[in-house]
């Protein structure tokens, strides 16, 4: 499985994790991120090796591959692909030495874990398939580098996508393959409706997960919990807010500064930079509902879990969430529009509208839970691996 992002020592890509994990009873997983980075000529000297590659174990009990490769900024395009096929080369020789043989690759998105799968097929006939999860977009993307999307996505046995709006997107973009949405996969083993954490009847708990991001509009979503407050002065409302740095960096001041520009007297907010997913589960199932106010998604694994935990979500139309948000478990409302939000959570708070938090729970693991994934990815797995005819003479 190669991620375009992964850090086995973080939550940044632990749904792959999770994924391979799920899928590791009936297949042997190893999972591998490959970088690519420039170098001038006086980092060169200091250099003994122009790629390296690194295993760990992640938590999950799962091999994890780290390959760097460095290639002159100031050379042509010929040389970065006599270096990359180099570090290729290595690379392969050592998980063949070390795991054996690799039967299939499983890109995780196209940029750049896609164009890595289709160099490796070019060069060791191992065939790959394709699963889509980021926001589409081609803005500033290069003559030769548009060229390769397609060889991609030509080369690809499935071009799998986790939403319907995947494939809009791609269109837009002028790409139109044969894509297959598969939706995503929600743990039920950590997520699921749990009688253990009770809801104070006195404090209604909202929560929203996500990193502190444009794309992500947290903006709209405290717009509406401002107004909720200011409607019903005489109650009292939690808000959690989990992961805002799940995307790197220190972004807590900015998030302080964000909520000082509301007045939100009866709310008490409480700010978690990143969590384990344990503590996730257990926040999600003492929550009375879900906000989320994403401009663009994939198809939002943060709403599954919610759901999973039995939480109605009310969320805006960013992608994928039409797929799984209906009047059984909450509401889809417009992006920025916080006060479409703010109505729909008044109603839940005055008890206009009622959820069946069992029933939502059971529904939303029945389609997306790990039985059903593993069914669906069993299938186009070895549907893929019986097409495969792998050279490993050119690995050694």
């Amino acid at each position: 499985m190669l991620c375009s992002w992964l850090d086995h020592k973080s939550a940044i890509g632990i749904f792959f994790r999770e994924q391979a994990k799920i899928l590791s009873e009936e297949f042997d997983f190893i999972l591998a991120t490959l970088r690519e980075e420039p170098i001038g000529f006086r980092s060169f000297l200091k250099k003994k090796k122009l790629s390296k590659v690194e295993k760990h174990i992640s938590t999950e009990g799962l091999p994890v591959y780290y390959l760097e490769f460095y290639y002159f900024w100031f050379l042509g395009s010929y040389f970065k692909e006599n270096f990359k096929k180099k570090a290729l080369r290595k690379f392969f020789k050592s998980l063949n030495e070390q795991e054996g043989r690799i039967n299939l690759i499983h890109a995780q998105s196209l940029f750049k874990a896609g164009y890595w799968a289709y160099w490796i097929h070019e060069m060791f006939k191992i065939p790959y398939i394709l699963t889509e999860h980021n926001q589409i977009s081609f803005y500033g993307l290069k003559t030769d580098e548009r060229v390769m999307v397609d060889k991609v996505f030509l080369n690809s046995q499935k071009n799998l996508v986790v939403s319907f709006d995947k494939i809009r997107q791609f269109a837009a973009n002028g790409v139109f393959a044969d894509f297959v949405p598969i939706g995503n996969f929600v743990d039920e083993q950590r997520f699921h409706y749990s009688e253990k954490h009770p809801r104070k009847e006195n404090n209604f708990a909202f929560s929203t997960i996500g990193a502190f991001s444009a794309i992500k509009d947290q903006r709209t979503l405290i717009k509406a919990i401002e107004l909720v407050a200011s409607r019903n002065p005489k109650l009292t409302f939690a808000f959690n807010w989990v992961g805002f740095d799940a995307w790197g960096g220190d972004n807590r001041s900015m998030v302080e500064k964000l909520f000082a520009d509301y007045n939100l007297p009866n709310i008490s907010i409480h700010l978690m930079e990143k969590a384990e997913r344990d503590q996730v589960a257990e926040l999600l199932q003492a929550t009375d509902l879900f906000l989320f106010s994403s401009i663009s998604e994939g198809m939002p694994v943060s709403v599954l879990e919610a759901l999973a935990c039995g939480v109605p979500v009310v969320t805006t139309r960013c992608g994928g969430v039409d797929e799984v948000i209906d009047e059984s478990n909450g509401r889809i409302v417009q992006i920025k529009d916080y006060e479409g939000m703010a109505d729909f959570i008044e109603k839940v708070i005055l008890g206009d509208i009622t959820f069946d938090r069992k029933k939502i729970s059971a529904s939303v693991i029945e389609k997306f839970g790990s039985e059903a994934f593993r069914k669906k990815m069993k299938k186009i797995y070895e549907e893929a691996i019986s097409k495969q005819d792998i050279d490993l003479d050119s690995v050694s």
